[in-house]
């Protein structure tokens, strides 16, 4: 079967914060520079390169895998292990995250794994190894359903 991409779904508050952070960010980062304060300007550099690390770009379904895209890296969570996944509407609370910074990316107060980028609109997954995570695909309804589809002939095909 072909790789199905699907965007992101990202929430006007998370717009709104990530840009207004990010040019705070960029002007803090001018300003210690044009001081000669390197270190700081470093750290806050940092900061931002932590959080867009773990930022996902896209997702997509391969014949084995969720590929959660993050901008440097990705996370893989193959279809066979995946025993149950539904639409959610909020979350639970977070144990910590970004609160709305490139995402609401952290970890919920029942251990779920959030790469999330809008509050209202998630899937949530639950594998057979305990982990559970939130992301948030544009269309829920085609992934799920593609998700479903793969996991469907791939018990077929055994």
């Amino acid at each position: 079967m072909i790789t199905k991409k699907f965007n992101i779904s990202i929430d006007v508050f998370t717009k709104v914060l990530t840009f207004s952070i990010f040019i705070l960010c960029f002007f803090v980062v001018v300003n210690f520079l044009i001081d000669y304060n390197f270190i700081p300007a470093i750290l806050v550099s940092l900061l931002i390169g932590v959080a867009l690390y773990f930022f996902p770009i896209y997702y997509s379904i391969t014949d084995k895998n969720i590929v959660i895209k993050r901008l440097f890296s990705k996370r893989k969570i193959p279809l066979k292990e995946i025993y149950h996944i539904n639409s959610v509407k909020n979350t639970v609370p977070f144990s910590y995250s970004t609160k709305g910074v490139f995402g609401y990316l952290g970890k919920t107060m029942d251990g779920t794994i959030s790469y999330s980028t809008n509050l209202k609109k998630n899937v949530l997954i639950k594998t057979n190894n305990d982990e559970k995570f939130i992301i948030s695909p544009k269309n829920i309804e085609k992934f799920i359903n593609e998700i479903n589809k793969r996991k469907n002939y791939d018990e077929k095909s055994y």
